[in-house]
């Protein structure tokens, strides 16, 4: 498996993002992990979602919690293998809704490849870092096998299993 890294997204990642979501679509796959997709430009996409990335002050409830967007690269090619969106910090409707604190997609042409697991693992260093009190929640929908082998091979607990909005397992990674 190549070396990866986490970087944040910029505006210079246009045409890596586009062409991400190009493949997704293409293979009739859902985009976790990357927001504001529905807007009509990358440039606006881009604006929204630095828009939710700042923090006003810990503990603060906001309606959406802050976000950071982070793409997954790999280190020998530069290739975006996958999208990361971070939430540092949940609310209540995230926990009950099992929203989770890191939502990821990786490319069809690059899955089965372990890119999960290591992308998971990166994504769960970069929220302890931010922060370090509260374990990491990921959700997913329980027939989705790989990210439940990414999130299992990362320690995850399973916590909870519901009929939920966004997924149906619960897990907590310390």
């Amino acid at each position: 498996m190549e070396k990866l890294y986490l970087r944040l997204m910029k505006l210079e990642a246009k045409e890596i993002v586009l062409d991400f979501i190009k493949e997704m679509i293409e293979h009739a796959s859902d985009i976790h992990g990357l927001w504001y997709t529905h807007e009509e430009t990358f440039e606006k996409m881009y604006e929204a979602i630095q828009k939710h990335s700042i923090i006003k002050y810990e503990g603060y409830e906001q309606k959406t919690p802050i976000k950071y967007q982070y793409l997954l690269m790999s280190e020998k090619t530069n290739k975006l293998i996958g999208v990361i969106s971070i939430r540092p910090y949940l609310n209540r409707s995230l926990d009950e809704s099992f929203g989770g604190n890191i939502g990821y997609s990786i490319r069809p042409s690059e899955r089965k490849k372990g890119y999960a697991t290591e992308g998971l693992r990166l994504a769960v260093l970069e929220t302890k870092k931010i922060n370090p009190k509260d374990p990491v929640m990921v959700c997913c929908n329980k027939y989705n096998i790989g990210s439940k082998k990414a999130i299992l091979n990362n320690g995850g607990i399973l916590k909870e299993e519901k009929n939920a909005l966004i997924s149906e397992q619960k897990y907590l990674i310390y």
